[in-house]
């Protein structure tokens, strides 16, 4: 069994001419969406506040360890969440 028989069609790849940030493509932020949801949510929902603060620790390491400081701290500073436009606007 070959990859054309499991797809039933032949493909191609195709060069772009600009690079394209992964966080940056709809179809790798709708996905990331949904595993969102289905990670921190409960009954298959999330409050937009879960989901633009899982967004954002997923972008860099150094976001995932300021909010885990945050989480183990007394004081109530919390990081500077920066939210995505592209969820807000429902543009996945």
């Amino acid at each position: 069994m070959d990859i054309n028989d499991i797809l039933n069609a032949p493909f191609t790849f195709t060069k772009r001419k600009n690079f394209t940030p992964c966080d940056a493509r709809p179809l790798w932020k709708s996905c990331l969406v949904i595993l969102i949801v289905g990670i921190t949510g409960k009954d298959n929902s999330a409050s937009l506040r879960k989901i633009h603060t899982a967004n954002w620790i997923v972008k860099k390491d150094s976001h995932l360890t300021s909010f885990m400081k945050w989480g183990g701290k007394d004081d109530r500073k919390r990081p500077n969440v920066r939210l995505e436009p592209a969820i807000d606007r429902g543009n996945l």
